[in-house]
């Protein structure tokens, strides 16, 4: 699953419960108010928070796995200029993410090999 692109104008959003990659190459603009609450989010190539929206923005995952990729809410040229939430999700009990080289990073997570930037104004 992935959010519009060039190639691809009209896809069907992600649902709850979907795990979603941005492969290596590809920035997605995230643009909606709201997101559906993601079971993981894996960045190898870039999400951006839209800073042309009028409204906030909400982003929900149980895990968001920024993997060589980037994850970017505003810039220091461009301040992000609205409301931008990450809303993690996860039980006590939940599931554990474990990355490559068996290394667990809990039931509700940031986890960033890459690249996190957020400037707002």
């Amino acid at each position: 699953n992935s959010w519009v692109t060039a190639e691809n104008p009209y896809p069907d959003l992600p649902k709850d419960g979907d795990s979603v990659t941005i492969p290596a190459g590809r920035i997605i603009m995230f643009d909606l108010a709201e997101s559906p609450k993601l079971k993981l989010l894996t960045i190898v190539g870039c999400l951006e928070f839209s800073n042309t929206n009028t409204k906030d923005q909400k982003l929900h995952a149980e895990h968001i796995f920024v993997f060589g990729g980037k994850l970017t809410i505003g810039t220091t040229l461009i301040p992000y200029t609205r409301k931008a939430e990450i809303i993690l999700y996860g039980d006590y009990d939940g599931q554990f993410l474990t990355l490559p080289g068996a290394v667990e990073m809990g039931n509700k997570m940031i986890a960033n090999v890459g690249q996190v930037k957020m400037v707002g104004k």
